[in-house]
């Protein structure tokens, strides 16, 4: 819960100058993300009843203002829908917007929010991240992920840990079935494996249009 509040702060730090006392936070979700859009709904409450949000040593920054969640549901891959409730939100003057976890549409979101001067946060896997002055993605960058491992530094994190079983089992040779290029790039440290003559990988991409896989 600790993260959702440091998110909210940050959504709240632009909105403290506007001396409002109704703090208005957007977000994004798609109708499969009932339990992210409860969180965020709670995560609000909690800053809102939170008396550790001080400014100084005697003033509480939440006294005067209060977060007030506004959930949107969107449709995945429908960049003008997702405008409109962009539009939406900004009518009611947010102070920043969360969402949505689809790509496409999520780069719409960050580009009306640039041109109108309101924060965007995204919390999605972004293999072309970019820095945007008024946009915060907390999805640790791809590049970190690929090299991760947990603390106690025995245990690989995914996706080293398939590095580790393919060493660890002796393969000289295995097959990789990925659905999208954001999920070949996730495996990129296990394609540095490839060598012509010791390590052969083939390569298998599912038909996106059939669900039969076999």
């Amino acid at each position: 819960m600790a993260f959702g509040k440091v998110i909210l702060f940050l959504t709240l730090v632009g909105a403290v100058l506007a001396q409002h006392d109704r703090v208005n936070i957007g977000g994004l979700f798609h109708e499969d993300e009932r339990m992210e859009e409860l969180a965020f709904r709670y995560a609000a409450e909690v800053v809102n009843s939170d008396e550790s949000f001080m400014v100084g040593s005697d003033e509480n920054i939440l006294m005067n203002y209060k977060l007030v969640p506004l959930p949107e549901q969107v449709v995945d891959n429908n960049s003008f829908l997702v405008a409109n409730k962009v539009c939406t939100l900004l009518f009611t003057g947010v102070a920043g917007i969360f969402g949505p976890t689809s790509g496409e549409t999520a780069e719409t979101v960050q580009s009306i929010c640039d041109t109108m001067d309101v924060p965007h946060i995204e919390t999605r896997w972004d293999i072309r991240q970019r820095r945007h002055a008024l946009s915060v993605n907390l999805y640790p960058h791809p590049a970190t992920l690929s090299k991760v491992r947990s603390l106690g530094g025995s245990t690989p994190y995914v996706p080293e840990v398939f590095v580790e079983m393919v060493k660890k089992w002796g393969w000289t040779s295995f097959t990789i079935i990925y659905e999208d290029a954001d999920g070949l790039i996730r495996l990129n440290e296990l394609l540095k494996m490839y060598e012509p003559k010791t390590n052969t990988i083939t390569i298998r991409q599912l038909d996106p249009e059939s669900t039969d896989h076999r």
